[in-house]
């Protein structure tokens, strides 16, 4: 392949991701999400490139989303930390208090590795007790999701 074409067809290529990320971006209400993540919970959508602010992710366990705050690593070996609470329409546990017009939710923290392809972290209910695992992988399908 010559020079040529292969700026051509980088430049094809470039176009397609440009069009899909404004896609992503209109569809998920100005969040680009990176795709299917297979966490421990489910498939979850997490945005396309790690930045300080707010997440919104939703998963398929039970109606779950990850509500939370995306915090940049303090280091180039470190990765990015997500904390938030989890919420879903159903769990082991009912709270006492409602989180996103839901009594079953709970902490969450979650720590990226520093490519940002995988985590791991833990959860509770009702934001108290022992954490429990959750982890996820970037494009891996992890089966049937765990009940909480």
């Amino acid at each position: 392949m010559s020079c040529r074409e292969l700026g051509s067809t980088w430049r094809i290529a470039m176009r397609r991701k440009a069009v899909l990320a404004v896609t992503a971006t209109l569809f998920f209400g100005g969040q680009v999400y990176a795709g299917d993540w297979g966490t421990t919970y489910g498939t979850m959508a997490l945005p396309d490139t790690p930045k300080a602010g707010s997440v919104r992710a939703p998963y398929s366990s039970d109606s779950g989303r990850l509500i939370g705050h995306m915090k940049l690593p303090k280091c180039l070996d470190c990765g990015v930390v997500l904390s938030g609470v989890w919420v879903e329409g159903s769990s082991a546990k009912r709270c006492d208090s409602a989180e996103d017009g839901s009594f079953y939710w709970g902490s969450a923290d979650l720590e990226f590795n520093a490519d940002y392809t995988s985590f791991a972290g833990s959860w509770n209910y009702c934001g108290a007790g022992a954490g429990r695992s959750w982890s996820g992988k970037l494009g891996v399908s992890k089966g049937p999701a765990q009940n909480r």
